[in-house]
């Protein structure tokens, strides 16, 4: 059927070697490997997606490689070496994985998991992901629904292989920064907004340059676009009509040669919103797509 599991190398003996994911082997036998626990089901969102319990629960075999459960959220491309990233929904806490399917598939399938960071006090840097995306260099990012940006440079990790590399063994890779925007009272990580699907702009297709991460603002009628060298958001607020409930988005370049005005971000907003928005249910409400571009200067046409 061609199915391709999930599977960590948790029995390498040299647990703090860093270099390619080809460099992993996994044991052939399938039966050899430590199994998730079962899913229970409920909790999950208005959705019922599973809150199966977090896989680590399980004791793990260091003799042996370890199977992992959890949905797939937004998967993307490594244009570094090929790889295949996707959000793990599911169990707690939330996590990326960087997969690869080898030569031979499935006996060559091969992941690594990454959790967001766990603080001192016991909580998670991030929580409820939905979308990521990655860069031309490799570096992935992650929205989290607490209206949150995680960024893992993978090239700072120590660990990638052995029995401790099930999620935390990496937070030296992670970097955070809230969306902007107001926030609940007492809470530092994140804000009211919920960050949905993401999308790495590689092309430069919206204005603000190559490599820039744009996150869904679905609670504030907009595009989040976030320069990594400056640490700044800029806010691509839809005034009207208003309710623009996005949750996702892609770019397209149609003339390289017409400049600004031959590319843009296309964002889509239908699903449970769309009746609420301006103008009501009389007819002129329904799926909607937005074209964004941002020109090089304000007199640009």
């Amino acid at each position: 059927m061609g199915w391709c599991p999930f599977t960590l190398d948790t029995n390498s003996k040299t647990p703090s070697k860093v270099g390619a994911l080809s460099e992993v082997v996994i044991t052939p036998d399938r039966e050899q490997w430590n199994q998730p626990p079962k899913a229970t089901r409920g909790g999950g969102g208005d959705d019922g997606e599973s809150t199966a319990i977090d896989d680590r629960a399980a004791q793990i075999d260091p003799t042996k490689d370890t199977r992992i459960s959890g949905g797939t959220y937004g998967l993307d491309i490594d244009m570094s070496d090929g790889g295949v990233w996707y959000g793990r929904t599911g169990p707690w806490p939330s996590s990326i994985v960087k997969f690869n399917p080898g030569t031979n598939p499935p006996e060559t399938c091969r992941s690594e998991v990454y959790e967001a960071a766990k603080m001192p006090d016991g909580n998670y840097e991030g929580y409820n992901i939905r979308g990521m995306s990655v860069d031309s260099k490799g570096i992935a990012y992650a929205a989290f629904a607490q209206g949150r940006l995680g960024r893992l440079d993978r090239s700072k990790c120590k660990v990638m292989s052995g029995p401790t590399a099930t999620g935390q063994q990496c937070p030296e890779g992670w970097t955070y920064w809230n969306t902007p925007g107001p926030n609940y009272a007492g809470v530092k990580n994140g804000s009211t907004d919920f960050a949905y699907l993401m999308w790495v702009d590689l092309h430069d297709t919206l204005g603000l340059g190559k490599d820039i991460p744009i996150v869904t603002g679905t609670n504030s009628d907009s595009l989040l676009a976030f320069d990594p060298k400056s640490e700044k958001w800029t806010v691509l607020r839809v005034p009207y009509p208003m309710d623009f409930h996005t949750r996702g988005m892609d770019g397209r370049v149609d003339s390289a040669a017409a400049g600004w005005k031959g590319k843009g971000v296309y964002a889509t907003y239908a699903m449970q919103p769309v009746w609420h928005e301006e103008g009501g249910d009389d007819g002129l409400s329904g799926p909607t797509m937005v074209k964004f571009q941002v020109r090089p200067d304000p007199l640009a046409y």
